[in-house]
């Protein structure tokens, strides 16, 4: 019984109410989430299994990362089920207004939201308005589900700006969602969280007085930071050394210490393959991190 498909809520909408799925998420297609609404395997790392499984429930709608993954088999599929597929395509992605659609960004998860290009990428509420524009032609309703994803990634990474602007994101598609359903009146509208899994705190230990600090002291620093650390080592590993202290000024309007700096140079700079270990490493993100996290009052439990 433990390897035994069930049918999950998206497969029974669709087969026993002809109602139009949708999924719309931020990392791989096949990750844990999207994969728990549209395939059965057993193992959640096998993206090689899971996706094609994917890919013949003949979704009415897949918008999310990982263009590598999907297969000459996959792409013969959507062709003979009349299913349109983008690949980076904001263009194609931007001008579908019928039929079902798989439109994918990126070799493997979508940028952290305040670290990408909107020109090229869309946002999750871009992605969730398509959604629901499409999905709603459907004149035996939908299902859909929108995964702010990265919350998740960039809590484990113990980024905190990176945790306030993904969860913003997830807000502005809630909102976009929320607005539907309130001129539909027909829709039902769930919102859930994943899990906790980083401790994010307003305030540290060494600071003393951050129950007393205004909101300036506690907001202000984090307010200035226009990428994630993630997204400043993407910027920083096209740089010369020489550089890194201008190009961080310009991004976090923080002036690293020369000691800093060092460290940031003679970081290892290996990228874990497991998102859950990023904050462990001494990789430059990890350092980062560390230096970004510094100059506010956030802490990680």
């Amino acid at each position: 019984m433990a390897y035994q498909p069930l049918a999950t809520i998206l497969g029974a909408e669709r087969i026993e109410k002809n109602k139009a799925p949708g999924l719309v998420v931020t990392v791989e297609f096949p990750h844990a989430t999207p994969a728990d609404c549209a395939a059965h395997h057993y193992n959640r790392g096998s993206y090689k299994q899971i996706a094609p499984q994917m890919a013949y429930q003949n979704l009415d709608v897949m918008f999310g990362g990982e263009v590598g993954i999907v297969s000459d088999d996959m792409k013969q599929h959507f062709q003979n089920k009349n299913i349109a597929y983008y690949a980076d395509d904001i263009n194609a992605f931007r001008k579908h207004n019928a039929g079902k659609v798989w439109s994918l960004w990126c070799d493997r998860q979508m940028p952290y939201d305040i670290d990408h290009d909107k020109s090229q990428i869309p946002s999750l509420q871009e992605m969730t308005e398509k959604a629901l524009n499409l999905l709603s032609k459907n004149e035996n309703g939908f299902f859909l589900m929108v995964e702010g994803s990265k919350i998740d990634w960039v809590a484990h990474a113990n980024d905190a700006v990176g945790c306030i602007t993904e969860y913003l994101a997830f807000d502005k598609a809630v909102a976009s969602v929320m607005e539907f359903a309130k001129k539909d009146g027909n829709t039902t509208v769930i919102i859930l969280p994943d899990h906790g899994n980083s401790g994010f705190t307003i305030g540290r230990r060494d600071l003393p007085s951050y129950d007393k600090a205004s909101i300036d002291l506690l907001f202000a620093n984090v307010s200035k930071y226009k990428r994630t650390a993630e997204g400043m080592e993407k910027i920083l590993l096209k740089e010369k050394p020489e550089n890194f202290k201008k190009v961080i000024k310009e991004y976090t309007d923080i002036d690293i210490t020369d000691e800093e700096l060092k460290q940031l140079i003679e970081s290892e700079n290996y990228k874990p393959e497991n998102y859950m270990k990023v904050s462990d490493g001494k990789n430059m993100i990890a350092k980062l991190v560390e230096f970004m996290n510094k100059r506010t009052y956030f802490g990680f439990t």
